[in-house]
């Protein structure tokens, strides 16, 4: 017993020392276990961050890719758009085409009904176009694409459709044939100043002799009307052919009063025709062909 008591007492500060090595192990041991968890959890929340960053980065590129998508479809959808609004101009443009040339088809089929003394089974139209112009502000000549093989003959009236279906459709004088070859013609316009025709007015009957007057003069005159005729011509008056001769029709429509001219001094009046026809666009045009032709 004396012996443990000294050997205890010998190495009593070695047994403090290590008692104390324990506990501070111990200790270290404790605190390293704290900062493990509290580091793990700073991790934890430090990558729980990026991990929300990281899913709402991936949240965006999800939006963006939709959103591309969509306009994708968009656009997709306003091409098909822009082809059917296209093909829908290209039919519009067909349907246009289509009522020009039955406007045209009405008007030919009415110059049979229009002119009563062109559909009395001595008188046919023969169709024509106008091939050449000679140059000037009003055609001096004009060159149609029908000859002697079509049945037109020098001294045949030239007449052309105007106006329109909403307010009538009427066949105007062009002028007549005074060159014909074997598939061309050429056409003396009333302009000019060697064109000549009898003419009266539509509604009061006044006759007049009109004739061209050059090719740089936008409209015809009408001589040798009766002076009488002053009070009842008014400005817009129709002249139409008067039949006499029996070289034109009765009825063809020459032009418009544009201006009356009656001097104190003579015993007759003269007026100013606008014709009905613009030469200007003068594109198809009809030869008139009656049963005994006029020749010079």
């Amino acid at each position: 017993m004396r012996s443990i008591r000294y050997f205890l007492k010998s190495y009593i500060h070695l047994f403090v020392f290590i008692f104390l090595i324990v506990i501070s192990v111990l200790l270290i041991i404790n605190a390293q276990n704290n900062v493990i968890k509290n580091i793990k959890s700073y991790g934890l929340t430090f990558f729980s961050s990026f991990q929300f960053g990281f899913s709402g980065i991936s949240n965006t590129f999800s939006g963006i890719s939709d959103y591309f998508g969509d306009l994708k479809k968009v656009e997709e959808e306003l091409a098909l758009t822009q082809k059917k609004l296209r093909e829908s101009y290209d039919i519009i443009d067909e349907i246009e085409d289509l009522q020009m040339q039955n406007r045209k088809l009405r008007a030919v089929i009415g110059y049979f009904f229009t002119i009563p003394s062109l559909y009395d089974r001595t008188v046919k139209v023969i169709p024509a176009q106008v091939i050449a112009k000679q140059p000037g502000n009003y055609a001096f000549s004009i060159t149609i694409n029908k000859g002697k093989k079509d049945g037109v003959r020098v001294n045949m009236p030239v007449i052309a459709p105007y106006g329109s279906i909403e307010t009538g459709e009427h066949q105007g004088l062009v002028g007549k044939t005074v060159v014909v070859g074997e598939s061309t013609s050429v056409v003396l316009p009333l302009y000019n100043d060697a064109f000549y025709i009898s003419a009266l007015f539509k509604d009061i009957e006044y006759e007049g002799l009109v004739n061209g007057l050059g090719e740089n003069t936008d409209h015809v005159l009408m001589q040798y009307v009766e002076k009488n005729a002053k009070a009842d011509i008014k400005y817009g008056d129709l002249v139409v052919s008067s039949g006499l001769g029996q070289l034109y029709p009765r009825g063809i429509h020459i032009g418009t009063v544009k201006a009356i001219k009656a001097k104190p001094y003579e015993t007759s009046m003269e007026c100013e025709i606008e014709p009905v026809v613009k030469f200007s666009r003068l594109e198809n045009v009809f030869v008139v062909m009656r049963d005994k032709s006029i020749d010079n």
